[in-house]
């Protein structure tokens, strides 16, 4: 008697529990979206130790809470569609740690954002799920250009991004230069 309680008790612990899907980034229009409250990082974007940031970093930081960050040029391994689907995404950091993002004039998301300067990665948390990343960052030295490349942690290690620096929101982007 006791193996057959103990076999339901099991059972019925086991139909609790539900797997939750994961969100993945394909930039699907018709991802799931996670509606949570967006609270800037306590003790702003900057992670890792508490010490005064570089020179560097906030000549980084600077530039990338600057205007628009335009999609220009987006590669994945394997995908030439998501190039077309990406280009005119755009992002606009602010100095507290949040962001909003879009394509082209439309808004479409918002989140927080940090920034290790150790590691050189930014962390972008959206309140959709499909647009979260972690990504290493390189910025050009005039501030106008940067390239993401994707980590492991969100499956983007096949994916770089080139963004160009806007002073606004665009209809559409100029040609790409070759």
């Amino acid at each position: 008697m006791k193996r057959i309680f103990f076999f339901f008790l099991l059972m019925s612990a086991m139909a609790a529990c539900k797997n939750e899907p994961k969100a993945t980034a394909t930039g699907d229009e018709t991802s799931v979206t996670q509606t949570r409250p967006i609270t800037p990082p306590e003790g702003g974007p900057i992670v890792g130790p508490k010490k005064p940031p570089s020179m560097q970093t906030e000549m980084l930081i600077g530039f990338l809470t600057t205007d628009y960050w335009y999609i220009e040029a987006y590669v994945k391994i394997n995908d030439r569609d998501s190039a077309l689907e990406n280009r005119g995404r755009w992002y606009r950091f602010a100095p507290d740690g949040t962001f909003v993002s879009g394509k082209y004039k439309k808004q479409d998301a918002k989140g927080i954002w940090t920034f290790d300067p150790q590691t050189a990665l930014i962390y972008v948390d959206s309140e959709n799920d499909a647009q979260d990343g972690e990504w290493k960052i390189q910025m050009g030295k005039s501030g106008s250009v940067m390239i993401w490349i994707g980590t492991e942690r969100f499956l983007q290690n096949s994916i770089q991004i080139k963004l160009e620096n806007y002073l606004e929101l665009m209809a559409e982007l100029p040609s790409p230069s070759h």
